[in-house]
């Protein structure tokens, strides 16, 4: 009897991977092990070569591929429903490294749980008539891209609400409409997740909903 179960529990501890939540100011993402990612549930991470790690982020188009912000653009981003984007970077080093400014929180999710989460991204690519996804802008840093995405940003529909629906995809206990902040989907995640960096610094209050902190790649 022991020897049977013996072979599943070795199997079922190998099966966990690590996905963290990566906390920039008001905004949040997550970032994958590439090597733990399969192209049949998330095609669109091919594109990403020579990356260790993949990070992802959902939130307003005109925000993410703006390349000067002004008020108005800022202003528009949390008022006005727009449509959204996704922001897909690729990087070498370790999370905490890269990062080494922002709170990192990680989780161990099983291969089935990574699946779903993966196959959530997928699912936010937008199309295009030969069902491509539509890339709008190279990435604000590392290797990558922004893609168009499904859905509309709006205040509360915000960057945090959509990566704790991801999470909440995968099982993880986060509730998506308790999330408009940042900070609240930090507070949840801590709950069940590992925090293996603090916040450095303390951003201003009048940084956006969706700020993207550049890593200073």
């Amino acid at each position: 009897m022991t020897g049977d179960r013996l072979p599943q529990a070795c199997d079922q501890i190998e099966c966990f991977q690590k996905v963290y939540l990566i906390r920039h100011g008001w905004h949040t993402s997550l970032v994958f092990n590439r090597s733990g990612i399969s192209p049949v549930d998330w095609p669109e991470s091919t594109a990403i070569q020579n990356a260790n790690f993949i990070e992802v982020g959902w939130g307003d188009e005109g925000y993410l591929c703006s390349s000067f912000l002004n008020p108005f653009v800022m202003a528009k981003a949390g008022c006005v429903p727009s449509r959204s984007a996704i922001h897909v970077a690729g990087f070498a080093e370790r999370p905490e490294t890269f990062f080494d400014e922002s709170q990192i929180i990680e989780f161990q999710l099983t291969s089935s749980q990574m699946r779903k989460l993966h196959r959530f991204i997928h699912a936010s690519y937008a199309r295009d008539q030969n069902d491509c996804p539509i890339r709008l802008a190279p990435s604000k840093y590392g290797v990558g891209a922004i893609y168009r995405s499904t859905g509309y940003y709006y205040l509360p529909n915000t960057c945090n609400v959509w990566t704790a629906r991801a999470l909440a995809k995968a099982e993880v206990p986060v509730a998506a409409p308790l999330s408009t902040f940042a900070q609240s989907l930090v507070l949840q995640s801590k709950c069940v997740g590992r925090e293996t960096q603090k916040r450095s610094t303390v951003l201003p209050v009048i940084y956006p909903f969706c700020n993207f902190d550049s890593p200073g790649r």
